[in-house]
Parts: C-alpha cells; structure tokens; sequence
C-alpha cells in the first residue's frame, strides 16, 4: 500500500512539474498604477543605469527554469518577486515597465529599477491585454468593486447600463478601445451571453481585469 501511495506521489509531483509553474496577480495592487506595460525577458537581458548602452551596466537578468530562479548581478532572485506574471510552460516572463524613453523601456522588479532595449519585447498594456486576453479571456482581479462588474453599450459609463453581476464571472474580450474592453460576460441564469463595453483599467491608472497568460 505505501509502495502505491509513493508511486502515485511522484507520479503527480511529475505531472506537476511536466506541466510548469505559473503566476497571475490576483490583487490589482500587485500591479502598478503608473505603469505603462510589459517587457517580455526570453533568457537574458542586460539593464542599463541610463537609456543608453553606454552606460553602466546596474543587472544581468537570467531565466533559470530548472530551478524556477532569476540569475542576477545581486544573487538568485524567486520568478515571484520579479516577473508581474508568468508561465513556464508557456516560456512566458513579464516585468513591468515603468518608463520609455525612445526605443528604451525602465524596468521595476523586485525592489530594483533600470533601462532595457525596448525591441518588440515591449508591450504597451493595451496591446498586452489584447494579445493574451483575446486568446485565453480576462479575469477580475479579486479586490474588484462590485460596481466595476458592468457591461455598457457604449464605452463611456454615461451610457447605457446593459448589465451588472453580483460576483466576478469569466470576460470573453473582443477587442480593446483606450481603457475599455468589448467583452462578452455569462449570464447563469440561462446560460446566455451578454456583450458590452466593460473598463479593465480605471482613471487612476489601477487595475479591474487582466488577462490569462
């Protein structure tokens, strides 16, 4: 029986590790408000001091998959303190993007701050949220207010309320207009769905929706 257990156990612990880790933020605060998107690490980047290459080298960052770790400058570092999110099976790393300047971008992760060639590495949120978002749907983050779970008809909240939800339900994106969505939400009650314009950021830059990476 202990033989079966312990076959079962590292049978799962496999499965586990065969499918990677992951991370998406599920409190809005976890992400910036002044942020202004992504940079996409693949295995290594070098940051600058300035917006230049010329200057001071202040990081060398380094993916470490086996170990789920980031090599830098300063020691190993977990994925959780400095990708916004990430997946391993998917070879995705984010680091949020504080600043541009040019074709540089200012990094902010794990207490840390420095420029980057921006490259097509950068992502703007928008365009973020529109990539992932149209491919693998939104979530609320789980500090949403109830009054921000609503589709309008138009994007502009003077508009018309086409349909408010009690809790956060999964958001099917259309597509991505300034700081609103066109989405498609499920009503439970007859397992239609409803389409509207919802906001994913508000005016003061914090976070409602993200998408699944």
């Amino acid at each position: 029986m202990k033989k079966l257990f312990l076959s079962l156990a590292i049978m799962f612990l496999t499965s586990v590790y065969a499918l990677g880790a992951s991370y998406e933020p599920k409190y809005s605060e976890k992400i910036n408000r002044y942020s202004t998107g992504v940079f996409a690490v693949t295995e290594k980047v070098t940051v600058y001091d300035e917006p230049s290459d010329t200057s001071q080298i202040v990081d060398v960052i380094e993916i470490d998959k086996t170990k789920e770790k980031v090599h830098s400058t300063t020691g190993e570092t977990s994925f959780h303190s400095v990708f916004t999110t990430f997946s391993t099976e998917k070879n995705l790393y984010f680091i949020t993007v504080i600043d541009e300047a040019q074709d540089w971008v200012k990094l902010c992760y794990d207490n840390k701050t420095g420029w980057v060639k921006a490259g097509t590495n950068y992502y703007i949120w928008k365009d973020f949220l529109f990539q992932y978002g149209k491919e693998n749907g939104l979530y609320f983050f789980r500090n949403a207010k109830p009054e921000n779970m609503a589709l309008y008809q138009k994007p502009d909240e003077s508009s018309k309320k086409i349909a408010s939800f009690d809790y956060a339900r999964p958001v099917f994106l259309k597509l991505i207009r300034g700081s609103w969505a066109l989405a498609s939400m499920s009503d439970f009650g007859d397992d239609s769905y409803v389409i509207g314009w919802i906001r994913w950021r508000n005016q003061d830059g914090s976070f409602i929706l993200f998408p699944h990476i």
